[in-house]
Protein backbone atom coordinates (compact mmCIF):
# COMPACT_ATOMS: atom_id res chain seq x y z
CA UNK A 1 0.00 0.00 0.00
CA UNK A 2 1.17 3.45 -0.79
CA UNK A 3 2.37 5.55 1.71
CA UNK A 4 1.32 8.37 -0.01
CA UNK A 5 -1.31 10.94 1.11
CA UNK A 6 -1.45 8.87 3.94
CA UNK A 7 -4.51 9.15 6.34
CA UNK A 8 -6.39 11.23 3.99
CA UNK A 9 -9.31 10.68 2.24
CA UNK A 10 -11.62 11.66 -0.42
CA UNK A 11 -15.63 11.29 -1.64
CA UNK A 12 -15.67 11.59 -5.52
CA UNK A 13 -19.16 11.84 -7.24
CA UNK A 14 -19.89 8.86 -8.38
CA UNK A 15 -17.80 6.70 -6.57
CA UNK A 16 -16.86 5.41 -2.88
CA UNK A 17 -14.42 6.89 -0.68
CA UNK A 18 -11.21 6.38 -0.75
CA UNK A 19 -7.63 6.72 1.34
CA UNK A 20 -4.51 5.71 1.25
CA UNK A 21 -2.73 4.26 3.97
CA UNK A 22 0.56 1.90 4.71
CA UNK A 23 -0.31 -1.49 5.69
CA UNK A 24 0.54 -1.16 9.29
CA UNK A 25 -1.72 1.61 9.53
CA UNK A 26 -4.83 -0.01 7.67
CA UNK A 27 -6.94 -0.68 11.53
CA UNK A 28 -6.91 2.56 11.98
CA UNK A 29 -7.85 3.64 8.57
CA UNK A 30 -10.73 0.60 8.72
CA UNK A 31 -12.07 1.98 12.11
CA UNK A 32 -12.46 5.50 10.83
CA UNK A 33 -14.09 4.75 7.71
CA UNK A 34 -16.22 2.73 10.47
CA UNK A 35 -16.84 6.10 12.07
CA UNK A 36 -17.05 8.38 9.36
CA UNK A 37 -19.90 6.12 7.08
CA UNK A 38 -23.16 7.14 8.47
CA UNK A 39 -21.99 11.28 7.39
CA UNK A 40 -20.76 9.81 3.58
CA UNK A 41 -23.42 10.59 0.74
CA UNK A 42 -23.00 7.06 -0.47
CA UNK A 43 -24.11 3.99 1.39
CA UNK A 44 -20.85 1.41 2.10
CA UNK A 45 -20.49 -1.81 4.58
CA UNK A 46 -17.06 -2.18 4.33
CA UNK A 47 -13.20 -1.26 3.24
CA UNK A 48 -11.83 -3.10 0.46
CA UNK A 49 -8.02 -2.85 1.09
CA UNK A 50 -5.84 -3.17 -2.76
CA UNK A 51 -2.06 -2.81 -3.40
CA UNK A 52 -2.03 0.45 -5.17
CA UNK A 53 0.32 -0.66 -7.90
CA UNK A 54 -1.61 -1.77 -11.08
CA UNK A 55 1.70 -3.75 -11.90
CA UNK A 56 1.88 -5.54 -8.51
CA UNK A 57 -1.94 -6.45 -8.65
CA UNK A 58 -1.33 -7.88 -12.05
CA UNK A 59 1.76 -9.97 -11.18
CA UNK A 60 -0.67 -11.37 -7.76
CA UNK A 61 -3.41 -11.98 -10.34
CA UNK A 62 -6.44 -13.86 -9.48
CA UNK A 63 -7.76 -16.97 -7.72
CA UNK A 64 -11.32 -18.06 -9.64
CA UNK A 65 -13.12 -15.90 -7.24
CA UNK A 66 -11.07 -12.61 -6.29
CA UNK A 67 -8.36 -10.19 -7.34
CA UNK A 68 -5.18 -11.29 -4.74
CA UNK A 69 -4.10 -8.15 -4.79
CA UNK A 70 -7.32 -6.85 -3.13
CA UNK A 71 -9.21 -7.73 0.65
CA UNK A 72 -12.49 -6.97 1.73
CA UNK A 73 -13.36 -6.25 5.40
CA UNK A 74 -17.16 -5.84 6.35
CA UNK A 75 -18.25 -3.57 8.93
CA UNK A 76 -20.15 -5.33 12.27
CA UNK A 77 -23.91 -5.51 10.94
CA UNK A 78 -26.46 -2.87 12.37
CA UNK A 79 -28.43 -5.15 14.64
CA UNK A 80 -31.10 -3.69 16.58
CA UNK A 81 -34.02 -5.60 19.40
CA UNK A 82 -37.40 -6.44 18.55
CA UNK A 83 -40.04 -8.86 19.72
CA UNK A 84 -40.98 -12.00 17.55
CA UNK A 85 -44.58 -11.96 17.11
CA UNK A 86 -44.98 -15.09 14.68
CA UNK A 87 -43.66 -17.59 12.41
CA UNK A 88 -44.95 -17.69 8.81
CA UNK A 89 -43.34 -20.61 6.48
CA UNK A 90 -42.63 -20.06 2.81
CA UNK A 91 -43.03 -22.65 0.00
CA UNK A 92 -40.27 -22.34 -2.85
CA UNK A 93 -40.60 -23.57 -6.11
CA UNK A 94 -38.90 -27.33 -5.14
CA UNK A 95 -41.26 -28.13 -1.87
CA UNK A 96 -38.86 -26.77 0.73
CA UNK A 97 -41.17 -25.03 3.31
CA UNK A 98 -38.37 -21.79 5.27
CA UNK A 99 -39.44 -20.34 8.61
CA UNK A 100 -39.72 -16.31 8.12
CA UNK A 101 -40.05 -14.92 11.46
CA UNK A 102 -42.28 -11.80 11.92
CA UNK A 103 -41.13 -9.02 14.26
CA UNK A 104 -42.53 -6.05 15.56
CA UNK A 105 -40.70 -2.40 13.10
CA UNK A 106 -37.04 -2.06 13.90
CA UNK A 107 -35.06 0.30 12.20
CA UNK A 108 -32.00 -1.64 11.13
CA UNK A 109 -29.40 0.33 8.60
CA UNK A 110 -31.87 3.37 7.53
CA UNK A 111 -34.51 0.71 7.03
CA UNK A 112 -37.70 -0.69 8.87
CA UNK A 113 -37.89 -4.15 9.22
CA UNK A 114 -40.74 -6.40 10.42
CA UNK A 115 -39.75 -9.95 8.51
CA UNK A 116 -36.41 -11.84 9.04
CA UNK A 117 -35.25 -14.82 7.33
CA UNK A 118 -34.54 -18.06 10.16
CA UNK A 119 -33.00 -19.79 6.81
CA UNK A 120 -34.56 -23.47 7.84
CA UNK A 121 -35.77 -25.56 10.30
CA UNK A 122 -32.28 -27.03 11.54
CA UNK A 123 -31.95 -23.03 12.53
CA UNK A 124 -35.22 -22.52 13.90
CA UNK A 125 -34.61 -25.82 16.52
CA UNK A 126 -31.42 -24.21 17.14
CA UNK A 127 -32.80 -20.84 18.28
CA UNK A 128 -35.45 -22.31 20.27
CA UNK A 129 -37.87 -19.67 19.00
CA UNK A 130 -41.23 -18.98 21.61
CA UNK A 131 -43.59 -16.53 20.39
CA UNK A 132 -43.10 -13.24 22.04
CA UNK A 133 -39.31 -13.53 22.83
CA UNK A 134 -37.50 -10.26 22.43
CA UNK A 135 -35.05 -11.24 19.67
CA UNK A 136 -31.44 -9.60 17.99
CA UNK A 137 -31.85 -8.72 14.59
CA UNK A 138 -28.96 -8.41 12.42
CA UNK A 139 -29.06 -6.66 8.37
CA UNK A 140 -25.83 -8.86 7.33
CA UNK A 141 -24.42 -6.71 4.69
CA UNK A 142 -26.87 -3.99 5.57
CA UNK A 143 -29.20 -5.49 3.30
CA UNK A 144 -30.86 -9.10 4.25
CA UNK A 145 -32.30 -9.32 7.67
CA UNK A 146 -31.51 -12.24 9.90
CA UNK A 147 -32.59 -13.11 13.40
CA UNK A 148 -29.33 -13.86 15.26
CA UNK A 149 -30.37 -14.73 18.86
CA UNK A 150 -32.92 -14.87 21.27
CA UNK A 151 -33.41 -13.63 24.68
CA UNK A 152 -36.55 -15.41 26.40
CA UNK A 153 -39.35 -13.75 27.35
CA UNK A 154 -41.73 -16.15 24.96
CA UNK A 155 -43.95 -18.63 26.24
CA UNK A 156 -45.77 -20.54 23.33
CA UNK A 157 -42.49 -22.64 21.84
CA UNK A 158 -42.70 -22.35 17.49
CA UNK A 159 -43.41 -26.22 16.23
CA UNK A 160 -42.81 -26.77 12.37
CA UNK A 161 -46.81 -27.18 10.77
CA UNK A 162 -47.29 -30.83 10.00
CA UNK A 163 -49.31 -29.57 6.60
CA UNK A 164 -48.28 -27.70 3.94
CA UNK A 165 -48.57 -24.34 4.18
CA UNK A 166 -49.23 -23.93 0.40
CA UNK A 167 -51.35 -27.38 -0.20
CA UNK A 168 -52.48 -29.43 2.82
CA UNK A 169 -50.11 -32.30 2.52
CA UNK A 170 -47.93 -33.51 4.72
CA UNK A 171 -44.67 -32.49 5.38
CA UNK A 172 -41.29 -34.43 5.97
CA UNK A 173 -37.89 -33.59 7.84
CA UNK A 174 -35.49 -34.30 4.66
CA UNK A 175 -31.67 -34.29 6.50
CA UNK A 176 -28.79 -33.14 4.14
CA UNK A 177 -25.24 -33.11 4.70
CA UNK A 178 -22.61 -30.60 3.50
CA UNK A 179 -18.81 -31.16 4.14
CA UNK A 180 -16.40 -28.55 5.37
CA UNK A 181 -12.80 -28.22 6.10
CA UNK A 182 -13.35 -29.36 9.94
CA UNK A 183 -15.93 -32.32 9.23
CA UNK A 184 -19.80 -32.17 7.95
CA UNK A 185 -22.47 -30.62 8.88
CA UNK A 186 -25.81 -32.18 9.08
CA UNK A 187 -29.25 -29.88 8.04
CA UNK A 188 -32.87 -30.58 8.40
CA UNK A 189 -35.04 -29.11 5.94
CA UNK A 190 -39.16 -29.23 6.22
CA UNK A 191 -40.29 -30.16 2.67
CA UNK A 192 -43.59 -30.60 1.32
CA UNK A 193 -44.70 -34.14 0.68
CA UNK A 194 -46.61 -33.55 -2.71
CA UNK A 195 -44.56 -30.43 -4.29
CA UNK A 196 -45.74 -31.21 -7.97
CA UNK A 197 -49.28 -31.06 -6.89
CA UNK A 198 -48.73 -27.56 -4.09
CA UNK A 199 -50.19 -24.53 -5.78
CA UNK A 200 -47.54 -22.71 -3.71
CA UNK A 201 -44.46 -24.41 -5.06
CA UNK A 202 -45.88 -24.36 -8.48
CA UNK A 203 -46.35 -20.67 -8.41
CA UNK A 204 -42.94 -20.37 -7.30
CA UNK A 205 -41.15 -22.90 -10.01
CA UNK A 206 -43.37 -20.52 -12.86
CA UNK A 207 -41.95 -17.05 -11.55
CA UNK A 208 -38.64 -18.68 -11.52
CA UNK A 209 -39.14 -19.94 -15.07
CA UNK A 210 -40.24 -16.85 -16.32
CA UNK A 211 -37.57 -14.78 -14.24
CA UNK A 212 -34.72 -16.95 -15.46
CA UNK A 213 -36.30 -16.36 -19.30
CA UNK A 214 -37.18 -12.90 -18.83
CA UNK A 215 -40.60 -12.96 -19.77
CA UNK A 216 -41.42 -9.63 -18.45
CA UNK A 217 -45.38 -8.70 -17.71
CA UNK A 218 -45.60 -12.87 -15.53
CA UNK A 219 -45.32 -11.55 -11.89
CA UNK A 220 -46.68 -13.09 -8.87
CA UNK A 221 -50.24 -11.83 -9.79
CA UNK A 222 -50.29 -12.70 -12.95
CA UNK A 223 -49.16 -15.88 -12.10
CA UNK A 224 -51.99 -16.15 -9.37
CA UNK A 225 -54.66 -15.27 -11.41
CA UNK A 226 -53.39 -18.13 -14.65
CA UNK A 227 -52.84 -20.91 -11.43
CA UNK A 228 -56.87 -19.99 -9.77
CA UNK A 229 -58.38 -20.14 -13.14
CA UNK A 230 -56.99 -23.68 -13.88
CA UNK A 231 -55.09 -21.85 -17.51
CA UNK A 232 -51.35 -23.22 -16.26
CA UNK A 233 -50.48 -25.94 -13.75
CA UNK A 234 -47.10 -26.46 -14.78
CA UNK A 235 -44.62 -23.48 -16.90
CA UNK A 236 -44.88 -25.81 -20.47
CA UNK A 237 -48.93 -24.30 -20.21
CA UNK A 238 -47.87 -21.43 -20.70
CA UNK A 239 -47.00 -21.77 -24.52
CA UNK A 240 -50.20 -22.60 -24.87
CA UNK A 241 -52.26 -19.80 -23.72
CA UNK A 242 -54.65 -17.81 -26.38
CA UNK A 243 -56.20 -14.39 -26.55
CA UNK A 244 -59.39 -15.88 -26.24
CA UNK A 245 -58.48 -17.47 -22.93
CA UNK A 246 -57.07 -14.33 -21.39
CA UNK A 247 -59.75 -11.50 -22.04
CA UNK A 248 -62.32 -12.89 -19.69
CA UNK A 249 -59.49 -12.62 -17.05
CA UNK A 250 -60.05 -9.82 -14.61
CA UNK A 251 -57.61 -6.29 -15.22
CA UNK A 252 -56.41 -8.29 -18.12
CA UNK A 253 -56.96 -5.67 -21.07
CA UNK A 254 -56.17 -5.88 -24.71
CA UNK A 255 -52.29 -4.53 -23.98
CA UNK A 256 -51.24 -6.99 -21.54
CA UNK A 257 -52.73 -9.47 -23.29
CA UNK A 258 -50.78 -8.69 -26.62
CA UNK A 259 -47.64 -8.27 -24.31
CA UNK A 260 -48.13 -11.45 -22.50
CA UNK A 261 -48.16 -13.43 -25.29
CA UNK A 262 -45.82 -11.98 -27.56
CA UNK A 263 -43.63 -12.61 -24.57
CA UNK A 264 -44.21 -16.47 -24.90
CA UNK A 265 -43.51 -16.31 -28.48
CA UNK A 266 -40.04 -14.71 -27.40
CA UNK A 267 -39.39 -17.75 -25.45
CA UNK A 268 -40.02 -20.41 -28.24
CA UNK A 269 -36.37 -20.69 -28.76
CA UNK A 270 -34.32 -20.97 -25.74
CA UNK A 271 -30.64 -21.42 -24.88
CA UNK A 272 -29.66 -24.56 -23.63
CA UNK A 273 -28.16 -23.27 -20.25
CA UNK A 274 -31.01 -20.85 -19.75
CA UNK A 275 -33.42 -23.31 -20.17
CA UNK A 276 -31.51 -25.88 -17.83
CA UNK A 277 -31.37 -23.03 -15.58
CA UNK A 278 -35.61 -22.19 -15.58
CA UNK A 279 -36.00 -26.28 -14.62
CA UNK A 280 -35.33 -25.01 -11.09
CA UNK A 281 -33.47 -27.88 -10.10
CA UNK A 282 -31.26 -27.82 -6.87
CA UNK A 283 -27.48 -27.19 -7.70
CA UNK A 284 -28.59 -26.46 -11.01
CA UNK A 285 -27.30 -22.79 -11.17
CA UNK A 286 -25.74 -20.41 -13.45
CA UNK A 287 -22.19 -22.07 -13.16
CA UNK A 288 -22.95 -25.60 -13.46
CA UNK A 289 -25.74 -25.47 -16.09
CA UNK A 290 -22.86 -23.37 -18.17
CA UNK A 291 -20.06 -25.95 -18.14
CA UNK A 292 -23.07 -28.43 -18.58
CA UNK A 293 -24.04 -26.74 -22.32
CA UNK A 294 -20.50 -25.89 -23.14
CA UNK A 295 -19.64 -29.79 -23.38
CA UNK A 296 -23.00 -31.67 -24.09
CA UNK A 297 -26.55 -31.63 -25.90
CA UNK A 298 -29.72 -32.00 -23.98
CA UNK A 299 -30.53 -35.71 -24.66
CA UNK A 300 -26.68 -36.36 -23.89
CA UNK A 301 -27.28 -34.16 -20.21
CA UNK A 302 -30.23 -36.20 -19.85
CA UNK A 303 -28.27 -39.72 -20.04
CA UNK A 304 -25.46 -38.73 -17.58
CA UNK A 305 -25.02 -40.67 -14.45
CA UNK A 306 -23.84 -38.90 -11.43
CA UNK A 307 -20.39 -40.02 -11.51
CA UNK A 308 -20.49 -38.18 -14.99
CA UNK A 309 -21.25 -34.34 -13.62
CA UNK A 310 -19.08 -34.99 -10.42
CA UNK A 311 -15.59 -35.20 -12.01
CA UNK A 312 -16.45 -32.55 -14.25
CA UNK A 313 -14.88 -29.47 -12.69
CA UNK A 314 -15.28 -30.74 -9.28
CA UNK A 315 -18.81 -30.16 -9.34
CA UNK A 316 -18.88 -32.72 -6.74
CA UNK A 317 -21.03 -35.82 -6.38
CA UNK A 318 -23.52 -34.61 -4.10
CA UNK A 319 -24.47 -31.81 -7.25
CA UNK A 320 -23.97 -34.56 -9.71
CA UNK A 321 -26.58 -36.52 -7.44
CA UNK A 322 -28.97 -33.35 -7.10
CA UNK A 323 -28.78 -32.26 -10.62
CA UNK A 324 -29.51 -36.11 -12.40
CA UNK A 325 -32.40 -36.53 -9.46
CA UNK A 326 -33.72 -33.10 -10.59
CA UNK A 327 -33.70 -33.60 -14.28
CA UNK A 328 -35.42 -37.55 -13.61
CA UNK A 329 -37.65 -36.14 -11.93
CA UNK A 330 -38.79 -33.35 -14.41
CA UNK A 331 -39.00 -36.03 -17.56
CA UNK A 332 -42.31 -35.47 -18.18
CA UNK A 333 -42.23 -31.73 -17.53
CA UNK A 334 -39.06 -31.64 -19.98
CA UNK A 335 -40.86 -33.76 -22.65
CA UNK A 336 -43.95 -31.44 -22.06
CA UNK A 337 -41.67 -27.84 -23.08
CA UNK A 338 -39.91 -29.95 -26.13
CA UNK A 339 -43.23 -30.19 -27.68
CA UNK A 340 -43.61 -26.21 -27.40
CA UNK A 341 -39.49 -25.02 -27.03
CA UNK A 342 -36.74 -25.66 -29.43
CA UNK A 343 -33.68 -25.52 -27.17
CA UNK A 344 -30.36 -24.33 -28.76
CA UNK A 345 -26.68 -23.86 -27.90
CA UNK A 346 -25.22 -20.92 -28.37
CA UNK A 347 -21.64 -20.87 -30.42
CA UNK A 348 -19.76 -19.71 -27.20
CA UNK A 349 -21.59 -23.22 -25.96
CA UNK A 350 -20.25 -25.35 -28.45
CA UNK A 351 -16.85 -23.49 -28.85
CA UNK A 352 -15.18 -26.49 -26.50
CA UNK A 353 -15.67 -29.20 -29.44
CA UNK A 354 -13.92 -26.47 -31.95
CA UNK A 355 -10.28 -25.03 -32.13
CA UNK A 356 -6.82 -26.02 -31.50
CA UNK A 357 -7.70 -26.72 -27.36
CA UNK A 358 -10.33 -28.71 -28.66
CA UNK A 359 -10.84 -31.82 -26.12
CA UNK A 360 -8.78 -30.04 -23.65
CA UNK A 361 -9.47 -29.25 -20.01
CA UNK A 362 -7.38 -26.37 -18.15
CA UNK A 363 -6.15 -25.53 -15.10
CA UNK A 364 -4.09 -22.88 -13.99
CA UNK A 365 -2.27 -22.87 -10.74
CA UNK A 366 -0.32 -19.57 -9.31
CA UNK A 367 -0.18 -15.70 -10.07
CA UNK A 368 0.63 -15.73 -14.25
CA UNK A 369 3.04 -13.43 -15.42
CA UNK A 370 1.72 -12.70 -18.80
CA UNK A 371 -1.67 -12.20 -18.27
CA UNK A 372 -4.30 -12.47 -15.45
CA UNK A 373 -5.33 -15.72 -14.74
CA UNK A 374 -9.41 -14.69 -16.00
CA UNK A 375 -7.57 -13.65 -19.59
CA UNK A 376 -5.88 -16.60 -19.43
CA UNK A 377 -9.47 -19.09 -18.99
CA UNK A 378 -11.49 -17.33 -21.51
CA UNK A 379 -8.36 -17.70 -23.95
CA UNK A 380 -8.74 -21.55 -23.76
CA UNK A 381 -12.64 -20.94 -24.47
CA UNK A 382 -11.79 -19.06 -27.08
CA UNK A 383 -9.40 -21.58 -28.17
CA UNK A 384 -12.00 -24.45 -27.99
CA UNK A 385 -11.10 -25.96 -24.45
CA UNK A 386 -12.54 -25.70 -20.83
CA UNK A 387 -10.93 -23.84 -18.32
CA UNK A 388 -11.47 -25.64 -14.94
CA UNK A 389 -10.96 -24.10 -11.92
CA UNK A 390 -9.49 -27.54 -10.23
CA UNK A 391 -7.68 -30.08 -10.49
CA UNK A 392 -9.90 -33.70 -11.48
CA UNK A 393 -9.56 -36.44 -13.95
CA UNK A 394 -10.43 -34.99 -16.50
CA UNK A 395 -8.15 -32.33 -16.50
CA UNK A 396 -5.78 -32.16 -19.21
CA UNK A 397 -3.42 -29.68 -18.48
CA UNK A 398 -2.24 -28.16 -15.00
CA UNK A 399 -0.27 -25.01 -16.12
CA UNK A 400 1.89 -23.99 -13.18
CA UNK A 401 2.96 -20.49 -13.04
CA UNK A 402 6.55 -19.53 -11.92
CA UNK A 403 5.93 -18.57 -8.45
CA UNK A 404 4.42 -21.95 -7.56
CA UNK A 405 7.48 -23.85 -9.13
CA UNK A 406 10.00 -21.90 -7.06
CA UNK A 407 7.96 -22.78 -3.57
CA UNK A 408 9.48 -25.30 -1.47
CA UNK A 409 6.31 -27.10 -0.85
CA UNK A 410 3.95 -27.93 -3.92
CA UNK A 411 0.64 -26.13 -3.81
CA UNK A 412 -2.78 -28.44 -3.49
CA UNK A 413 -3.26 -28.31 -7.11
CA UNK A 414 0.26 -29.12 -8.41
CA UNK A 415 0.41 -32.13 -5.75
CA UNK A 416 -2.82 -33.73 -6.88
CA UNK A 417 -1.99 -32.93 -10.63
CA UNK A 418 0.92 -35.56 -9.60
CA UNK A 419 -0.71 -37.80 -7.97
CA UNK A 420 -2.83 -38.20 -10.68
CA UNK A 421 -0.19 -38.92 -13.04
CA UNK A 422 1.64 -41.85 -10.91
CA UNK A 423 -1.92 -43.45 -11.01
CA UNK A 424 -1.56 -43.36 -14.57
CA UNK A 425 -3.81 -40.53 -15.46
CA UNK A 426 -2.89 -38.45 -18.69
CA UNK A 427 -2.55 -35.15 -16.84
CA UNK A 428 -0.02 -32.84 -18.07
CA UNK A 429 2.17 -30.32 -16.14
CA UNK A 430 3.13 -27.15 -17.68
CA UNK A 431 4.85 -24.05 -17.36
CA UNK A 432 3.50 -20.95 -18.09
CA UNK A 433 6.06 -20.17 -20.41
CA UNK A 434 5.04 -24.07 -22.04
CA UNK A 435 1.50 -22.97 -22.03
CA UNK A 436 2.19 -19.27 -23.53
CA UNK A 437 4.48 -21.73 -26.47
CA UNK A 438 1.78 -24.28 -26.81
CA UNK A 439 -0.76 -21.53 -27.37
CA UNK A 440 1.41 -19.13 -29.78
CA UNK A 441 0.04 -18.33 -33.24
CA UNK A 442 -3.07 -20.29 -32.42
CA UNK A 443 -6.52 -18.53 -33.87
Amino acid sequence: MSPRQSGRAWTRSGHSPFRACRADDAQRTFDAFAVERDSLDVEVDGVVFKFDDVATQQRLGMTSHHPRGAVAYKFAADAGMTTLRAVEWSVSRTGTITPVAIVEPVQLSGATVTRATLHNLSNLKRLGLKLGDAVELVRRGGVIPHLETTHGGGTELVAPPEQCPGCGAPTRIVETTRKLADGVVTTQILMCERPAECMASRHREILHYCATLELEGFGEKVIDVLLERGLVSDVADLYTLSADQLAGLPRFGPVLIDNLLREVDKARTVDLAAFLRALGIDSLGKHAAEILARRWTLDEIRALAPTDIAELHSLGAITGQSIVDGLHQRTALINKLLRQVRVVRKEADTAAGKGPLAGHVVVFTGALQHMTRRDAQQRVVQLGGLAGDSVTKETTWLVVAQDELDAPKASSKLAKARKLQAAGEPIKILSETEFMAAIAGAA
